[in-house]
């Protein structure tokens, strides 16, 4: 089974507060933003320790985590990119799309997931190009203004 690793000191960093965020020198008082504090944060997981995980059906590894979509309407998570086969320098690659609903976090912060890979074979092929036509390389993301 894959272990989720993190090199996360906060929990014994004196200038870390229980957010994870730096503690200020002058130690002014913070107020957190709403909708963030410690049981939003509890069920959560950065997309960059997510990536690269294996994913399990049963004992057997069917695919890796190769990214993370996010709805960028609603901020959320949408689906993850799976890779499958390819373990000799990638050859063989296929990378597919698979709802966020269909990946479960096992025992040990393993990847589980009910589908098979015949299933997963079977999946139409994921072109990144699909996404990233909405946020070409060379523009960068401007938030709205709501003026």
């Amino acid at each position: 089974m894959t272990e989720i690793m993190t090199n996360d000191t906060s929990h014994t960093d004196p200038l870390k507060t229980p957010l994870g965020h730096e503690a200020q020198q002058n130690s002014q008082p913070t107020t957190p933003i709403a909708g963030i504090d410690e049981a939003a944060l509890a069920g959560s997981a950065r997309a960059s320790k997510l990536i690269g995980s294996k994913v399990y059906k049963g004992d057997t590894s069917i695919g890796q985590i190769e990214d993370v979509l996010v709805d960028l309407d609603h901020g959320t998570s949408t689906a993850f990119i799976l890779s499958l086969g390819g373990a000799l320098l990638g050859i063989g690659k296929k990378l597919v799309v698979v709802p966020v609903s269909q990946i479960k976090v096992g025992s040990e912060a393993s990847f589980m997931t009910d589908l098979t890979e015949a299933q997963l074979a079977s999946a139409p092929a994921f072109d990144f190009g699909i996404v990233d036509q909405h946020f070409p390389d060379h523009k960068p993301i401007h938030p709205v203004s709501h003026a």
